[in-house]
């Protein structure tokens, strides 16, 4: 059986600051997330949180840069810091999978239209199985679409070109 990790991309602080501007459905993707972790840790199941640093709003060891405090998070998970969409352009995260041998990663996470589907895409260009929980990534509505257009739009080409799709409810780690 192939080895697994959850990934959970730039679920931070800054995106949950104002109580008026919330990703698109936060509370049950939080509830989907904590459920992956929890899944992840009862089956030891590595847990790879990634955190974006902005120099603008994302400092590094802000309060904002921190991981969502509404995310059940442990000393013994994995922190990788990024600076860029893609979850793997100049950080240790491949070099993470290969010395933990993991062979297929589950990403959930923010933004969808950004570094969601990057790292999704990134992933597929490395010959990374890929597995995106569809109701456990999210964004907010731009002025021209709504966020709930974005994901299906995501969901849909991500879905048929570079990663997998699973609801949160059928991810099993064990």
């Amino acid at each position: 059986m192939a080895k697994k990790a959850l990934v959970v991309i730039d679920v931070q602080n800054i995106f949950f600051a104002n109580e008026n501007y919330q990703p698109f459905r936060a509370e049950e993707i939080v509830e989907n997330i904590n459920g992956l972790i929890k899944n992840a840790r009862e089956n030891d199941v590595p847990i790879i949180f990634i955190r974006h640093e902005d120099p603008e709003d994302m400092q590094f060891e802000s309060s904002a840069w921190q991981i969502y405090e509404g995310l059940d998070v442990s000393e013994t998970d994995f922190f990788v810091e990024k600076k860029t969409p893609d979850s793997f352009f100049e950080t240790d995260l491949q070099e993470l999978l290969g010395k933990e041998q993991i062979e297929e990663v589950y990403l959930c996470g923010l933004q969808t239209d950004y570094c969601v589907d990057t790292t999704c895409r990134s992933a597929f260009g490395r010959k990374i199985k890929a597995f995106l929980v569809e109701d456990a990534h999210s964004t907010y509505d731009t002025e021209f679409v709504k966020a709930e257009n974005i994901i299906s739009h995501h969901n849909k080409i991500i879905g048929k070109w570079f990663a997998e799709l699973v609801p949160a409810k059928e991810v099993n780690f064990g």
